[in-house]
């Protein structure tokens, strides 16, 4: 921001007495918006939104302060948005940083089952966190869907392989070791050719279901009572 040394110079005695304000207020809009609350391992989009309400709470908290009480009217404004910038960077790189590098290493293992996930729709994302939350020793090869028009894209970093056909070919050439069926509709049929293959192969064949089950029901409003108005001759 200063490409003159001196007025580096001139500013850097402010800098040194605002360090512990803008510290304090930062830290300060971070809790309060929740920021420390987060767990790093499931950082997402909404985390980020609420980083980026921390660094923005808390600079305009500090620029207030130290206008008012300071009185460093002098201050360099637009050192303040520069710092929300770099900041919010900062923060977002090293909680997203945990997570990228799981997933990183997950991806990198060349040991481990090779699996294949069937369907790469809205369950592909669910059943690729199941696979790499529950710790067992698996290797995602791909995704197979029906939809020729996802043949060749890639879903959450991983290649869609084609079709039925192609998933036939992998399992007679016994390059995969177990198939997870997220696709939430399959018809009977090509279910059973599916679990026929897999039963001659010896490969293994599970279905990702995802349903809610309820353990208390909620109790019912009990019915309005009927009133009934009899006339009664005088």
């Amino acid at each position: 921001r200063f490409e003159d040394p001196e007025e580096f110079m001139r500013n850097f005695s402010m800098f040194t007495k605002s360090l512990p304000v803008i510290v304090a207020a930062q830290m300060a809009a971070f809790f309060a918006v929740g920021v420390y609350r987060g767990v790093w391992r499931h950082f997402g989009m909404m985390d980020t939104i609420v980083v980026a309400r921390g660094v923005f709470f808390g600079a305009a908290a500090a620029l207030i302060v130290i206008i008012g009480g300071f009185h460093f009217f002098a201050y360099s404004r637009t050192v303040f948005a520069i710092y929300a910038v770099l900041l919010l960077i900062a923060v977002t790189l090293s909680r997203a940083s945990f997570r990228l590098v799981g997933e990183f290493m997950q991806r990198q293992r060349h040991a481990g089952r090779r699996v294949v996930v069937y369907g790469a729709g809205d369950g592909a994302g669910l059943a690729v966190r199941e696979l790499s939350a529950t710790g067992a020793d698996t290797r995602i090869v791909g995704f197979i869907d029906d939809d020729p028009r996802k043949a060749g894209i890639r879903v959450m970093g991983y290649p869609v392989l084609g079709g039925y056909s192609a998933l036939a070919v992998l399992i007679n050439s016994a390059s995969i070791e177990s198939i997870v069926v997220s696709a939430r509709t399959m018809t009977p049929e090509r279910l059973h050719n599916l679990e026929m293959m897999c039963s001659e192969h010896s490969v293994e064949l599970s279905r990702l279901r995802v349903r809610l089950e309820p353990l208390v029901e909620a109790a019912q409003p009990p019915k309005p009572s009927s009133v009934h108005l009899r006339q009664v001759s005088p």
